[in-house]
């Protein structure tokens, strides 16, 4: 039957403390080589583990750095969408759905009025125009 390393130091106390009737301080049955370690080699260790969960803290940050940028680029493209919705709904409400149909392929709002104010020569496109540039941007 074979023990383990820490049945071992057990035994090994009880019949220390049995023979000598003294308590142990130290653990026994690990060799008299056995040294216990430096202060330089356990300050080391220490700098090591703070290194490990400095890196760790890092990536953690720019893992959520990445979430938030990837947030806020969904939150524009979401806001991007709501302002062109907006602006086909004003153009089909004063009679310009056919202009609605042609620019439905622009995907900005900037695109959207500077293209029809070069197309448009008519007052009253270039009048909404400007009322829906100036209702989406207060």
């Amino acid at each position: 039957m074979r023990l383990t390393a820490g049945e071992e130091d057990i035994v090994l106390r009880s019949a220390y403390k049995e023979t000598t009737r003294t308590k142990t301080t130290k653990l026994h049955g690990h060799g008299y080589l056995s040294t216990y370690p430096t202060k330089n080699q356990l300050l080391q260790e220490r700098l090591e583990l703070q290194a490990r969960e400095v890196e760790i803290l890092k990536e953690k940050l720019a893992k959520e750095a990445a979430e938030r940028e990837a947030e806020k680029e969904d939150l524009k493209k979401s806001i991007r969408e709501e302002m062109r919705q907006e602006v086909h709904a004003l153009l089909a409400q004063h009679g310009l759905s056919t202009l609605v149909q042609k620019l439905s392929h622009l995907p900005f709002f900037v695109n959207i009025t500077t293209h029809t104010r070069t197309i448009a020569e008519g007052n009253e496109i270039e009048e909404c125009l400007q009322q829906s540039w100036i209702y989406a941007f207060r």
